[in-house]
């Protein structure tokens, strides 16, 4: 486990380090993706953070002070109102088994959220499954959404759209990560896929023999 870190400086931005301990989440889940690239070139650009970010809608790294820490967060955009959660993360990773840990606190001066993720890539045919074990506890008023399966839904489309970027940046099709800043992540965005998903579900199970007129 992590021991909390001391109170002392961040070497590249000059600010307060952030205190990191483990904890046990209150809520976790599973999520996997498949790229058509082999396991240790996969696993490979795990360990470049900034790179990883340019995948993810949303995430921004500005720090990393050491090889196992990162500083950084997450932009959100809700119509005119734009935050950013900001924070940092302890990165493991054991090239042994090609699994790794990350370890987050962050917050936006209201609400704060702790979360793990575990990671593990490992060989599918001619390319690779990555396993994802994402455990957090949101507190203020950001935990009224963190219902489980809502947190899980959403986290299922951000992963989706994390595993297409990566398959972009492994085939060299991806923007260098200094190119621009990366867009806000639309919770409102995901939200409406999301229900628009479901309600299509709905309508075929009550319309079994063709689309709804």
């Amino acid at each position: 486990p992590y021991p909390p870190l001391g109170e002392g400086r961040d070497s590249e931005t000059s600010r307060p380090a952030v205190e990191i301990a483990d904890f046990t989440p209150a809520h976790s889940f599973e999520q996997r993706f498949a790229v058509a690239f082999a396991p240790d070139k996969v696993f490979a650009l795990f360990g470049d953070v900034r790179a990883v970010a340019t995948c993810l809608p949303g995430a921004f790294v500005e720090a990393t002070p050491s090889p196992e820490r990162v500083e950084g967060g997450m932009r959100v955009s809700l119509g005119p109102i734009a935050a950013a959660f900001r924070g940092a993360a302890l990165v493991e990773r054991d090239e042994a088994v090609r699994s790794g840990r990350i370890l987050g606190v962050g917050a936006d001066g209201r609400s704060a959220a702790q979360g793990e993720i575990r990671y593990r890539v490992e060989p599918e045919g001619d390319g690779s499954v990555v396993v994802l074990t994402v455990g957090y506890t949101l507190k203020g008023p950001l935990a009224q959404f963190g219902r489980p399966g809502l947190v899980r839904d959403i986290a299922g489309r951000l992963t989706a759209d994390f595993a297409r970027n990566l398959e972009a940046r492994l085939s060299g099709a991806a923007a260098a990560p200094d190119q621009g800043e990366p867009a806000a992540l639309n919770p409102i965005r995901l939200v409406i896929g999301l229900l628009s998903g479901r309600i299509a579900s709905w309508l075929r199970r009550v319309r079994p023999g063709g689309p709804p007129r």
